[in-house]
């Protein structure tokens, strides 16, 4: 197993999660169904979201893990960086949504 590609797989996966849960947290807030929905499936939404978020983790890695050819560290170096920057951005979205809808402005 080459530990360059599985690093960039995981990073490449760990960013589609990271966006999957801010916008399903904030989407699941504003849509009374598919927070419905997202409980229905596993007894709570939190759960199910979690679950979601691993099965993309999963795929989104595995696939990555095939399609990528070559990976050196600058590349990773740099996919790393969207990640931390990508969670940050997600942190502060879902954290500005709920500031807003706990005021009543959303």
């Amino acid at each position: 197993m080459n530990k360059l590609k599985l690093i960039y797989s995981s990073v490449v996966a760990s960013l589609f999660s990271v966006a999957f849960v801010t916008v399903i947290t904030i989407w699941a807030e504003r849509s009374k169904p598919l927070k419905d929905w997202l409980a229905g499936v596993s007894g709570h939404h939190w759960v199910t979201k979690g679950i979601f978020s691993l099965a993309i983790y999963i795929v989104a890695g595995i696939v990555t893990y095939f399609l990528v050819k070559e990976i050196g560290n600058n590349k990773i170096n740099k996919l790393i960086m969207l990640l931390i920057w990508a969670t940050i951005l997600g942190i502060f979205a879902i954290l500005g949504f709920y500031s807003m809808h706990y005021a009543k402005i959303l």
